[in-house]
């Protein structure tokens, strides 16, 4: 598993790199994102599936690494409440009619296989139409 370690954190580092442009409009000074995103089936699903995107790019198919991909990105946008969405997602994966299952497998359908921003375009109009940037901190 070793061998893993690498690809895992390029995984993370390149889809929070296809993020950043979406979510950096709407992030406070302290990097957080609004707490209404955390409820957002459309935001998560697209997560969800650009995660595991980048990971099939680079190689990852084994569900433990991708898991652990998409655990970190989520913990990296969401930090405290990470654990609490993720929960949330899972149920609503469980859903093949749910929104999230939607975005999710949307993302799989319109990208190319090499990762690039033309894989974020509709996650960042939605984020964009919809959140603006916290007034208040969060600690």
């Amino acid at each position: 598993m070793e061998f893993l370690k690498p690809r895992i954190v390029k995984a993370r580092q390149q889809t929070l790199a296809l993020l950043a442009p979406c979510l950096g409009p709407v992030q406070d000074d302290l990097g957080n994102v609004p707490v209404a995103m955390q409820q957002d089936p459309y935001v998560n699903g697209t997560i969800i599936g650009l995660a595991q995107r980048v990971c099939a790019s680079l190689g990852l198919t084994r569900r433990a690494p991708v898991d652990r991909v998409v655990s970190a990105v989520f913990e990296d946008i969401y930090r405290r409440e990470a654990i609490a969405v993720l929960t949330r997602c899972d149920a609503l994966l469980e859903d093949p009619g749910s929104n999230l299952s939607h975005a999710r497998a949307d993302l799989g359908a319109r990208a190319r296989a090499e990762p690039g921003p033309d894989w974020t375009q509709a996650l960042c109009a939605h984020i964009r139409a919809h959140y603006d940037r916290p007034d208040t901190l969060v600690l």
